[in-house]
């Protein structure tokens, strides 16, 4: 039986019930949220703003198809098929690893460009300098209005030159931001990595611990059985002048195997139930984590500084 058969036939209408009520407090508690985020965070750009925007209404999306589901179906599907997507997000965070050392490596011949580029306007003002220079001591006797003329040139030329420095440090200067953002947005990928990876451990040795479990359970039970069967079968053949009495025991005996092999069954199907649903919400809780971390909410949540609000003010 697959997982999301199992969730088909096991969750009761109680279970789905309560569920449904915690489904409906958390997107209570995601709407507030982000009604504070979008005002707390009227001071960022556009881009930020965005992705804080975006982050809430993914969260709030799959919240409300997960409850409607519960309510419908009484299966955990779509919550199944997101963290799936998330598992495929740790590749697509590998290849922006590599795109990062590419961006970084850009940035290095940009800035030997920038600096080569710098020099060669550097060379030419000063050989500007020194043609003004003799063209100052040439026509010093000429008219009031070519010495005009000759000094406009030089600030022209002065301006141009001040103009491609200007332009060549604001260049470098995006250059950096870009890098600077990237290194963050890597170092918060790489984090969510490490914590998905340390849960899928310990889930997997939850897993092996169970399945050792089950197999001595198993293997003690069937000498249990093989045990009594020989009980049974011994006093069958000393008790063989009373053939009609020790049928009707051996019935009876045989009907209390039969329920207490359905009792032990039940409660084993009942445990089995409760293992898997503890299991999915363990995943649910460190989802809900992992958003609270990158969202900054609960006791994630960026206090704002006394200070900065007082100048503000003023």
């Amino acid at each position: 039986m697959s997982d999301e058969e199992s969730l088909e036939v096991n969750i009761t209408s109680n279970e789905t019930k309560q569920l449904e009520s915690l489904l409906e407090q958390t997107l209570n508690q995601l709407y507030i949220a982000r009604q504070v985020a979008i005002q707390e965070t009227s001071h960022l750009d556009n881009t930020d703003r965005e992705i804080i925007q975006n982050d809430y209404k993914t969260a709030i999306t799959i919240f409300e198809e997960l409850k409607n589901e519960i309510s419908q179906h009484s299966t955990f599907n779509s919550l199944v098929n997101f963290v799936e997507q998330k598992e495929e997000g740790t590749h697509e965070l590998n290849r922006a690893k590599l795109k990062a050392k590419q961006t970084q490596h850009t940035l290095k011949v940009l800035k030997n460009e920038i600096a080569v580029e710098k020099n060669k306007i550097n060379e030419e003002t000063q050989a500007l300098n020194v043609q003004l220079g003799m063209l100052k001591d040439q026509y010093q006797d000429e008219l009031w209005e070519q010495g005009v003329k000759l000094r406009y040139s030089t600030d022209w030329l002065q301006a141009q030159s001040k103009q491609h420095e200007i332009q060549l440090e604001k260049n470098a200067h995006d250059l950096k931001n870009q890098v600077d953002q990237l290194e963050k947005t890597l170092e918060q990928e790489h984090r969510v990595h490490d914590e998905l990876e340390d849960f899928y451990s310990m889930k997997l040795g939850e897993y092996i611990q169970q399945l050792v479990y089950w197999v001595d359970k198993y293997e003690h039970d069937k000498n249990d059985y093989d045990q009594r069967i020989a009980t049974i079968k011994s006093e069958h053949a000393n008790l063989l002048e009373r053939m009609t009495a020790a049928k009707e025991l051996y019935a009876s005996r045989q009907a209390e195997i039969t329920a207490y092999e359905e009792i032990k069954e039940k409660r084993r199907l009942e445990e089995i139930h409760l293992a898997h649903l503890n299991a999915n919400a363990t995943k649910i809780q460190a989802w809900w984590r992992g958003m609270m971390v990158r969202c900054k909410l609960g006791p994630y949540k960026v206090k704002k500084s006394k200070g900065k609000g007082k100048n503000k003010n003023k």
